[in-house]
């Protein structure tokens, strides 16, 4: 391979992790890289546990990606992770390293929802004893010598208390505040293109911060009850486009919009009521919803609608009501 090649490959893609070991306290770990071809990327994990041999590399903003990456448990183990870009023309490797979290040492900390924490309780210079984990009435017992593998599968605050038990001498016990936030969206906001749209998102957590392409405009233009936001949507092309919330500046990805359906923006529009038909003249190419569920027609595309009733996008919205 020319070297010109070689370095255009490592421009385009890549993890933005440097380090050859990378180390999370909590599983799965959020990995992100870049890519212009998601669909010839495969992400292929070794690990101890045998939990899955592939993860799913997903879209998120400006020609980027992020995978969700199970670690091993077992102590000192380690889960290499090895991308393949552009059908394998390009390969990278990293080792991912589970930390366990010390309850008598380490301090608060906030989690997506879902995450799992290795837990453990071991003073310093302590030896091998008694491990007992208390999170709210839930309670497990093991040795420090093999950190507990606890997942937090609903949001909330929860105290964690870990109790370590010598052959000889008092126990010593503490206690943190673990915070799992869970996912930000309820839907895929449905775009019109040259048209400008609101998107209520509901009940925010406080520490979601929202991410979009920079190819969409994507503007907070009032506050909802509960934290929620107003939003303003504006897509300007025929082109997919995807909107992330993240825990905390630059922490993991909590969740993910889009890609955001595109219909094709008309000037004029005309319903033919026998047959249920909404006939656009299109100015631009035919958009990614309906290259799929729509015919050509010269310069006129046609949706036809539920016979029944009304067709639903998939944010919920009547496609013969929808106010843009």
């Amino acid at each position: 391979m020319k070297d010109w090649v070689t370095q255009l490959l490592h421009i385009q893609s890549g993890m933005d992790q440097t380090n050859d070991v990378i180390s999370s306290y909590t599983s799965p770990v959020c990995v992100e890289g870049r890519d212009p071809y998601l669909s010839l990327l495969q992400l292929n994990v070794v690990s101890g546990d045998s939990q899955v041999p592939q993860v799913q590399a997903r879209p998120s903003p400006n020609g980027r990606w992020y995978a969700n990456v199970p670690l091993s448990a077992y102590v000192n183990a380690q889960t290499v992770l090895q991308a393949a870009y552009q059908n394998g023309a390009f390969t990278e490797t990293k080792t991912l390293q589970w930390t366990p979290m010390n309850l008598l040492t380490n301090g608060d900390l906030t989690i997506r929802r879902g995450d799992a924490l290795l837990l453990n309780a071991l003073p310093p210079g302590g030896l091998n004893g008694k491990l007992q984990i208390t999170v709210g009435t839930n309670q497990l017992n093991g040795r420090t010598t093999q950190p507990i593998v606890y997942r937090f599968t609903n949001d909330g605050v929860y105290t964690v208390t870990g109790t370590y038990t010598p052959a000889q001498g008092a126990p010593q016990s503490r206690s943190i505040t673990v915070t799992a936030v869970g996912p930000t969206f309820t839907n895929n906001p449905d775009c019109w293109v040259g048209m400008e749209r609101q998107w209520n998102l509901q009940s925010l957590a406080t520490q979601a911060v929202l991410e979009a392409d920079s190819r969409l405009l994507f503007e907070q233009t009032g506050t909802l009850p509960g934290n929620g936001r107003q939003m303003n949507l504006f897509i300007d092309q025929n082109e997919p486009r995807f909107i992330l919330s993240r825990l905390g500046t630059n922490g993991p990805v909590l969740d993910s919009a889009g890609p955001l359906a595109l219909i094709c923006g008309p000037r004029r529009t005309r319903t033919c009521d026998s047959s249920r038909r909404i006939w656009m003249a299109a100015n631009w190419s035919r958009c990614s919803w309906c290259s799929t569920r729509c015919c050509r027609m010269s310069r006129w595309n046609w949706i036809r609608l539920s016979a029944a009733s009304h067709s639903t996008m998939d944010d919920g919205q009547d496609a013969d009501r929808r106010r843009f």
